[in-house]
């Protein structure tokens, strides 16, 4: 429901706060949880501006990356 009600300017702003948030916090899940939930809510509309939100994706994916790399060592 509270994804559902974002609009595309807190969408965005979210998706770099979880990307941040990725790589400092210990609760993985819990932002994983969130980032699929915007990404199945708002993928479409993110997919039509994709260029201009380009930076904020590859950062999620780079932080995301880092962190599967970090626990596949353990």
């Amino acid at each position: 429901i509270v994804v559902g009600s974002l609009s595309d300017a807190y969408v965005d702003r979210l998706l770099a706060f979880i990307g941040n948030q990725v790589e400092k916090s210990a609760h993985l899940e819990f932002y994983l949880t969130w980032s699929q939930a915007i990404l199945y809510r708002h993928g479409g509309r993110i997919k039509q501006r994709s260029s201009s939100k380009l930076d904020v994706l590859c950062n999620l994916e780079k932080s995301l990356t880092k962190k599967f790399e970090d626990l596949s060592k353990m």
